[in-house]
């Protein structure tokens, strides 16, 4: 849930100066005020698409991805890989292995042992998992 705009700008250091033509210049109280409305009010709207975002996204869709919070306040997409979210097993580290053992045969073979040659039964990968 979002928070209010008094308690993001409660979370917020009030600035105090800021830089015009190379030379620092103070703040007056409103000028500070102001600035502590607009940073709320960004951090609100980000708060609100977040919001938005993960009420869109169901159950499923969580299971595959989430935004994780870096230290600069952007949001990082994270996919998880799949054993994090199903765990290990003796079928699936089978399939796996196999799946990435097919991907390294595949990229070192070479173009002509790939190419087709008009004859024989086409071939497909296939997979033998002991269940």
């Amino acid at each position: 849930m979002s928070q209010t705009i008094e308690e993001i700008k409660a979370s917020f250091e009030a600035p105090t100066h800021k830089v015009v033509n190379g030379e620092q210049v103070d703040l007056s109280a409103e000028e500070i005020e102001e600035t502590l409305n607009t940073w709320a009010e960004n951090e609100l709207a980000r708060q609100e698409v977040l919001d938005q975002l993960s009420k869109a996204s169901t159950n499923v869709a969580n299971q595959f991805f989430k935004y994780e919070e870096q230290e600069d306040g952007t949001y990082k997409l994270v996919i998880p890989k799949f054993e994090q979210n199903y765990g290990e097993s003796d079928m699936l580290n089978a399939v796996l292995t196999n799946i990435k053992n097919y991907r390294e045969n595949r990229a070192g073979a070479s173009s002509s042992s790939t190419a087709p040659t008009g004859t024989g039964a086409a071939r497909s990968p296939v997979f033998r998992v002991g269940i």
